[in-house]
């Protein structure tokens, strides 16, 4: 009886360690926050500037990053070992997300370019 008592505690302890690993990994603040832009933000700027502020940025960074999700697809969907191991190619991913902020906005306004 006894021994069932401590199974039973052992087992909770070991659920309760693994949620708190768990709700410690989402809480924890992530490079990937500062990725992504809200399109709307660049609503307000005219067409043919927000055109010719993309186009500056794209050409400033040519070779941009592939998707976060495609990356997290490979690390067979544990996201958070690679934000901890990919530092590097940061600052391209905020582009990128600037850029397809800005391509989303230009192509909701329909502006041409």
């Amino acid at each position: 009886m006894a021994d069932d008592r401590y199974v039973r505690v052992a087992a909770k302890g070991c659920a309760a360690a693994l949620l708190m690993a768990a709700l410690a990994g989402c809480a924890m603040d992530s490079p990937r926050a500062t990725e992504v832009e809200m399109s709307t933000k660049y609503d307000t700027v005219d067409c043919a500037q927000l055109i010719a502020q993309r186009n500056a940025l794209q050409a400033q960074y040519p070779n941009l990053p592939e998707d976060r999700g495609e990356k997290a697809l490979a690390w067979g969907g544990f996201a958070a070992v690679g934000d901890a191991i990919d530092q590097i190619g940061h600052e391209e991913r905020v582009a990128k997300g600037k850029i397809e902020a800005m391509s989303d906005s230009i192509k909701r306004r329909s502006c041409a370019g």
